[in-house]
């Protein structure tokens, strides 16, 4: 079964993928993680990280236990961006945010010539 298209996407969903397309060799992005990186709710940041692994967007995969019971806490499950993800999500980035955006190859925000969009750091998302 083909995935799900999105038919419309929200704002709190591109601010998943912008983090997501902040650090392209991050592989471990988990629902908190992101949740503090975006300053989303719990519950907006999960729906939207289901809807994007629905639509072939992300892949997931679960911690392994025995890390997280040594760190005295359930096992976590970490996203990444799948291929098609990645090229979705910079031209919908870059649809949205004609001429404010620009990512560098390894992943990463930067601003326009301008200086439009805020640049972002690790704990921070662009604010345009």
């Amino acid at each position: 079964m083909p995935p799900d298209r999105p038919q419309r996407v929200t704002l709190p969903t591109l601010q998943i993928l912008a983090a997501f397309m902040s650090d392209l060799r991050r592989d471990d992005w988990y629902g908190r993680a992101l949740s503090q990186h975006t300053g989303l709710g719990s519950g907006t940041v999960l729906q939207c990280l289901y809807r994007l692994e629905r639509w072939g967007w992300l892949e997931s995969r679960w911690e392994d236990r025995d890390v997280a019971t040594r760190d005295g806490r359930p096992p976590r499950r970490f996203y990444r961006l799948t291929g098609v993800g990645q090229r979705e999500a910079n031209a919908l980035l870059v649809e949205r945010f004609k001429g404010q955006l620009r990512f560098a190859p390894g992943g990463g925000v930067g601003v326009n010539a301008a200086g439009a969009c805020a640049s972002t750091g690790p704990t921070t998302t662009p604010r345009c």
